[in-house]
């Protein structure tokens, strides 16, 4: 295979290497190339061309040439595969899923034993990459697939792919090898941590979030991060955060974002975002996640790390050569300690690498099927088959001696380069603080609807005494009074409505007793059915509970008869009032509830029960607390079930002109 890498800034460049390393005679057959897309024209290729080397390459923000980093250049990998082992193809643009069929079966078609290596143009923003690997799989189930989407230095939104003869903006370039004679092994590592509480994704199609919490994406981002006016570089402050998605199957993939779109204020990102899903933000601690990276691919390299690879048994210590595909984001994110991680990886193999900033990287995370991720370095292994191991003994860094060779790299730094440091621990310690804001800001959101929820389903006084730690709440009240309200005629026109507009007329209703309720100091207790419970003088006492109570039942009253008016209808409410002792307290643990117990609660229903529509129904402990205030009609002794004969009242209509 003998790999050798080459590093070019001009065609001249390139040809004056190219010339060099093939004047011996020797003859590659391929050649792995990133470059960036201002050199990207048929004047580059032409050095490739006239050799006959075929060209794998994409456009890249950046370049990875060894352990070196660059901008503005070509990384070129040089191969002498036999030609029979690999083959070049590049599809045009597709729809997803079709697109990614045909990839896989074409690679059934090469050989028996395909590995696949590929480069999405355009960014992957003409094609749902997503529904390409999905196409893939779904044609060859387990087909080992690395690979990446091309990215741009100049923010181009249609960073091409390429041959040795032909540029194109879109399309997806594909590398088939014979995995019987060349195997390809990879991992993506990210090692970046969310930050804050979950967001929704509330409008969204494809790739393109329109709405984040029902707030223009873009603004959304502008807003959350307070970004100042005048300091908002869009497609740059996005992609500095991007999102952890968590799909319904319960997997997780990154997203970043690579496009501002200005009109609709929405925003592109490397992969498909369904509408509804939740996503939370994310950053990295720069050293802890090299650190990260370091002993994941420690792990992978021995076997240890879980990886659905293909094929035997082979030691990975020992290979001959590295493909990197690194995430922009992470770059862009790190700065030059971007560098000092590529720069430990090349020491962890110490063979051939060549590598590129890509906006998206397709292949297997730690436990997880092949797919598109972002802010993830994926290092893919190339190792030709029957080869002898060089019997080196492979190098293991601990946490400790990672930090010493990050430190080490920066020894022999310039003042420039120390200059660029200083500016990154900066950044980082800005963006972390940020964090540390937004996570309390979140946090203390979360809380004030935390309580907010607490207080629709309890009463305030009680919801605060639960979250002072009381454990269990049963208060012993002398005399409250107790409201039963049941809609009459409601089972009648039941029978002429959808549920969904039976529900809906319950809803109109019960939410305007429970305005009144609040404005009259009453407590709801909960609705059964189409009937309506509350109490005054409960959880806080009031003299004046009785009062409080029959102002509600009045109010009720009112309600359905502007109600009926407004729709037609002709529904009506039954009501009982009764006064007496109550516990009243919270039961249940996972869903709590607020309610009353006591034969004064079975005596308030029983009035309703026995009551007349239109009217307010008392019993005689009620009656006399509004017996010196208001006018009522006796109805005398009643029979009342589990109660016998009681003496009761109807509130009476001459009260109307008082």
């Amino acid at each position: 295979m003998k790999p050798i890498v080459i590093h070019a800034k001009t065609p001249a460049e390139l040809e004056e290497r190219l010339a060099r390393h093939t004047s011996s005679g020797h003859r590659y057959s391929l050649a792995i190339t990133f470059a960036a897309d201002s050199l990207i024209e048929p004047a580059l290729l032409e050095p490739f061309a006239k050799r006959g080397i075929a060209v794998f390459g994409g456009a890249s923000e950046e370049e990875i040439a060894g352990g070196d980093l660059s901008r503005g250049s070509l990384a070129a990998m040089l191969l002498d595969i036999d030609p029979e082992l690999f083959r070049l193809e590049i599809f045009p643009q597709g729809e997803g899923r079709e697109l990614g069929g045909c990839i896989a079966r074409r690679a059934r078609e090469h050989f028996s034993n395909p590995v696949v290596l590929m480069l999405v143009g355009g960014a992957g923003l003409t094609i749902d990459v997503d529904e390409l690997l999905a196409g893939m799989f779904a044609a060859e189930p387990g087909l080992p697939t690395f690979g990446g989407l091309t990215s741009s230095d100049r923010f181009q939104m249609t960073p091409p792919i390429f041959s040795a003869t032909a540029i194109h903006e879109q399309g997806v370039n594909v590398l088939y090898f014979d995995n019987d004679s060349i195997d390809l092994r990879g991992v993506a590592i990210s090692g970046w941590k969310e930050i804050g509480t979950p967001k929704r994704i509330t409008r969204a199609e494809g790739n393109v979030v329109f709405e984040i919490e029902n707030e223009p994406a873009a603004d959304f981002y502008k807003r959350y991060f307070k970004v100042k006016p005048g300091e908002f570089d869009e497609i740059l402050e996005v992609s500095e955060y991007p999102l952890l998605l968590e799909r319904a199957d319960g997997s997780k993939a990154m997203r970043t974002a690579i496009q501002v779109e200005g009109r609709q204020r929405a925003v592109h990102f490397g992969g498909n975002i369904p509408q509804g899903a939740l996503v939370r933000f994310c950053s990295p601690n720069i050293v802890e996640t090299i650190k990260h990276t370091v002993e994941q691919l420690q792990a992978f390299r021995s076997g240890t790390l879980e990886t659905p690879v293909t094929g035997d048994a082979v030691d990975l210590a020992s290979v001959d050569a590295v493909i990197l595909f690194d995430c922009a984001i992470r770059s862009r994110s790190f700065g030059p300690y971007m560098s000092r991680e590529i720069q430990v990886i090349r020491k962890l193999w110490d063979v051939p690498l060549v590598g590129f900033s890509s906006w998206g990287e397709i292949g297997n995370m730690p436990g997880r099927p092949c797919g598109l991720h972002n802010t993830v370095i994926s290092t893919v292994l190339i190792r030709e088959k029957g080869r002898q191991a060089d019997g080196r003994p492979p190098v293991e860094y601990t946490d400790e001696q990672v930090e010493h060779l990050i430190d080490d790299f920066a020894a022999g730094a310039t003042v420039e380069s120390l200059k660029r440091d200083l500016t990154q621990i900066r950044k980082q310690k800005t963006m972390l603080s940020h964090f540390l804001h937004l996570t309390y800001d979140d946090l203390e959101r979360e809380r004030q609807r935390s309580d907010e929820l607490l207080r629709n389903i309890l009463p305030a006084p009680v919801a605060d005494r639960l979250k002072g730690g009381e454990r269990t709440i049963a208060d012993s009240v002398d005399a409250a009074t107790i409201l039963f309200a049941d809609i009459v005629g409601f089972t009648v026109l039941s029978s002429r409505m959808s549920a969904s507009e039976l529900v809906q007329i319950l809803n109109q209703l019960f939410s305007l007793f429970d305005e009144l309720a609040h404005e009259c100091g009453v407590e709801k207790i909960k609705t059964i059915g189409d009937a309506y419970m509350a109490v005054a003088g409960v959880p806080e006492p009031h003299e004046d509970h009785a009062e409080r109570a029959l102002r509600l039942a009045l109010g009720l009253l009112t309600i359905i008869q502007n109600f009926n008016e407004a729709n037609g209808t002709e529904l009506d409410l039954r009501i009982g009032l009764n006064t007496g002792p109550v516990v009243a307290g919270v039961i249940g643990k996972r869903k709590f509830s607020y309610d009353l117990w006591g034969d004064a609660v079975n005596t308030a229903s029983r009035m309703e029960s026995h009551g007349l529509p239109g009217r307010i129904h008392l019993s005689e402990s009620t009656y006399r607390l509004l017996e010196h205030a208001h006018t009522f009609e006796s109805r005398g002794k009643i029979e009342i079930k589990d109660k016998g004969g009681m003496n009761t009242y109807l509130y009476s209509h001459s009260n109307a002109g008082q």
